[in-house]
This record gives C-alpha cells, structure tokens and sequence, in this order.
C-alpha cells in the first residue's frame, strides 16, 4: 500500500467516524423515538400482500435518504480520482477509441515530436494536476508582468 493510498483511505475513515456516525446516531435516536405499532403477522403477509401504499411526503425527503447518497459520493472523491484511478480512466478511454476528444490525454514525444498516447505515463491524481496547473498558470502570470 502505497503512502497516498493510506493516507486516502485513513482520510474517508476519518470521514466516516466524525461526520457519518453521528449522523447516523441521530437517525437512529429518531427512529427509536416513533412509537412502535402492535405487529400483526396476518396484516402485513394478508391479503393485502402485493399492494404498493403511496405515502405523501409533501415534498420533503428525509435525512437519512441523504446520508447514503452523500457516502457515495465522498467514496467516490476519495478513491476515484486517485492516480490508480486516472490511469484506468485513460485506458479505458484510449480502448474506446474516445481518447482522441480529450487532449489530456495525448503528449507529445520528445525525440519525433508526434503525439503518442499519455496512459503509459504517470500524471497523478486530479489534486496533482490541479495543484501544477494552478502553479504553471502563476508562473505565467508572474514572468508576464515583470
């Protein structure tokens, strides 16, 4: 496992201990609160078996509807824009033949000057690419105005 990978997976578990859990916990202190109704084997498994009961929400979805929608999410920013993650993405785009709308994709070849496919080379994770974009881009703006 390599230092990013620990360090993205102790970060979503960090995530998920400070943010989820109490989230969690409260929803559960909700639900414990509703009082529980007598249970009936024969009116839930009756005759009313295969009947769909529309519930009207007012427009309002609750809360822990939310919680598994936003876990996914944060699941997929910690893991799927990873470097391991990006060089799939390459891939598979490269295999598609998809590759040719995405110009990141490409770089040039230092000795033919030709384009050659950027999926064997390591680029790093979308926080790297950023981060040098950002500092290429200062760069650019600081020997523009001297």
């Amino acid at each position: 496992m390599t230092q990013s990978r620990f360090l993205r997976l102790f970060l979503l578990s960090s995530a998920l201990v400070l943010v989820f859990l109490p989230l969690q916990l409260y929803v559960l202190y909700r639900n414990a609160s509703i009082p529980l109704l007598p249970y009936s084997w024969k009116e839930i498994h009756g005759y009313h078996w295969m009947d769909v009961v529309m519930m009207p929400t007012h427009g309002e979805v609750p809360l822990d509807r939310w919680i598994t929608i936003v876990l996914g999410i944060f699941v997929f920013l910690f893991f799927g824009l990873g470097s391991d993650a990006m060089k799939m993405y390459r891939k598979w785009f490269t295999k598609l033949r998809l590759d040719t709308n995405f110009v990141g994709l490409y770089s040039r070849d230092p000795v033919t000057d030709n384009r050659v496919p950027a999926v064997e080379h390591d680029h790093g994770s979308l926080a790297s690419l950023v981060f040098h974009f950002c500092k290429k881009r200062l760069s650019w703006r600081r020997s523009s105005s001297l």
